[in-house]
């Protein structure tokens, strides 16, 4: 049965395939910039060369270009990854009737955010206007029986981007742990990095994705010589997304359709 948790995967996706969109057709002008074209008039022999040499000048700007692309992919990543956490935490939230049956963790960082929030307002991009209200909302939460309300977009605020560490720190509090061993184990996992040793695979998953935030601060805090990732390496990362995209979305329907409620579990 499909599961609202799906939605954000499908977004994801959708934009992995406008990203390998883009990169072909990067890949296409850089291939027409070398291609003899024969049977055309003068006039249009002109316009065709003058393009191709257009191009040939412009191969620097194609990486930026590719660059440019790669820290969108990575962003609507991690717009993904957060999107997906909120729905975790409505449908934690849906399965309760009182605050103290979610996780402790839970319960926790959505006091320690709501303090964080209330005492630095614009840094978080909200308005003193904002502060009564989410003042009242964990208080309602935390004092009332039935509905729970939970102020969502506070447990998926992160300081860093999502390199390996960040993304479980992210999930711990939503009480979910050792997400890399769980999809290290998972066999389209396993099929990508052609290996059956988990280990191994979780730390390639976790390599994976620090190389991949690495050329992200490389391209967005340049040095007086950046480089840029080429086609190839953008297009391996786009492959490392489908597939953990796919398995994270999975775990975190699991996660919320085995869910309980806490018992006498006040943080």
């Amino acid at each position: 049965m499909r599961h609202i948790v799906e939605e954000p995967l499908d977004e994801f996706i959708s934009v992995l395939a406008k990203s390998t969109s883009l990169l072909d057709f990067i890949s296409e002008v850089k291939e027409f910039s070398g291609t003899a074209i024969v049977n055309l008039d003068q006039s249009c022999n002109d316009v065709v060369s003058k393009m191709q040499d257009s191009i040939k000048q412009s191969s620097i700007n194609m990486l930026i270009l590719s660059g440019t692309l790669l820290l969108y992919t990575i962003g609507q990543f991690e717009n993904y990854i957060k999107e997906t956490m909120k729905i975790v935490g409505v449908d934690f939230a849906s399965k309760i009737t009182s605050f103290d049956c979610l996780p402790s963790s839970m319960q926790s960082h959505l006091v320690y955010q709501t303090a964080e929030i209330i005492q630095k307002p614009q840094k978080y991009g909200y308005q003193k206007a904002d502060i009564k209200i989410l003042i009242n909302q964990l208080s309602a939460s935390m004092c009332t029986s039935g509905s729970i309300d939970i102020h969502k977009e506070s447990l998926v605020i992160t300081e860093q981007n999502l390199r390996p560490d960040t993304l479980s720190d992210l999930l711990k509090r939503f009480d979910i742990k050792d997400i890399w061993k769980d999809m290290a184990k998972q066999t389209s996992v396993k099929t990508f990095y052609t290996s059956e040793n988990e280990q191994e695979i979780e730390k390639k998953l976790k390599e994976t994705l620090n190389a991949i935030m690495e050329d992200r601060n490389s391209i967005a805090h340049p040095s007086s010589n950046p480089t840029f990732p080429d086609s190839a390496t953008i297009t391996s990362y786009i492959d490392f997304f489908q597939i953990f995209a796919k398995v994270f979305t999975d775990i975190m329907k699991t996660k919320c359709t085995v869910f309980k409620p806490v018992q006498n579990n006040i943080f």
